[in-house]
């Protein structure tokens, strides 16, 4: 191999006579030592996620805010309004103490009241994966 100017710092670098390899400069000449160029690691500063498609999006129940808050006011006390969100078994105990005996419905109704005025477009909430979720999918 051929000798390069001194001012060159010691290091790998690419080999001239195989790029899949780097081959280690002294500082003063080149050496016989060599090793596979490193490959792309996956994962790297070039990776794009996408945060706007969550996994549980199959989960998604997009419900008509108004006839929520009417449900959740009527007929919040057996259990309704967590029915049509997919929460069966918190819709049956809700059935069987009157809505956990009133205070359960009274706090059911102060968010489905706090949603009707976050309901997008459409009038409607969405529900992923039975939770409340802001930003609709």
């Amino acid at each position: 191999m051929s000798t390069s100017t001194p001012s060159t710092s010691a290091g790998w670098y690419p080999d001239s006579q195989n790029p899949a390899f780097l081959r280690y400069w002294d500082g003063s000449a080149w050496t016989e030592q060599v090793q596979p160029a490193a490959a792309p690691v996956a994962g790297g500063p070039n990776v794009t996620v996408n945060f706007n498609q969550p996994t549980l999006a199959a989960h998604a129940r997009k419900l008509n805010a108004i006839a929520y808050l009417v449900l959740t006011i009527f007929l919040g006390g057996l259990g309704v309004h967590r029915f049509m969100r997919g929460q069966i078994g918190i819709g049956i105990l809700y059935l069987i103490t009157g809505g956990l005996f009133g205070i359960g419905w009274l706090i059911d109704l102060i968010f489905a009241i706090i949603w009707v005025t976050q309901m997008d477009s459409n009038n409607q909430i969405t529900f992923i994966n039975k939770k409340y979720a802001r930003y609709s999918v």
